[in-house]
């Protein structure tokens, strides 16, 4: 029974490290979409201020 429960244990942490990857990965996406975002609002708000 020990056993199983490793293994269950074991399973289960290598389920929680891939989640962890794939929200690392989309926290880092997310940071990429945000400042692509704000680059862009940047360069807008400037030709606004160029136009007068």
């Amino acid at each position: 029974m020990a056993a199983a429960a490793e293994v269950a244990s074991g399973a289960a942490q290598a389920e929680v490290n891939t989640l962890r990857t794939a929200l690392a990965a989309e926290r880092e996406g997310i940071a990429k979409q945000e400042a692509e975002l704000v680059a862009a609002l940047k360069a807008a708000t400037e030709e606004l201020a160029r136009m007068g």
